[in-house]
């Protein structure tokens, strides 16, 4: 699971479930996740998520 709006190291939170990564040459996909209101757009979060995901073809389905 990414929680998007944290940068710091925690043991634990309350997130809402936003959408999801499907990574397609591989069998670990990813929830999003967000502890605040704020919406992320399919570019901010490949952005943000580049260190770990640029190993993988991956496909980002975000909840409406």
């Amino acid at each position: 699971m990414y929680i998007l709006d944290v940068d710091t190291p925690i043991e634990s939170c309350c997130a809402k479930i936003i959408g999801a990564i499907y990574r397609l040459n591989d069998e670990e996909d990813k929830l999003l996740a967000v502890v605040g209101d704020k919406k992320y757009t399919d570019e901010e979060i490949k952005e943000m998520l580049a260190f770990q995901e640029k190993f993988f073809v991956t496909e980002i389905e975000l909840d409406k």
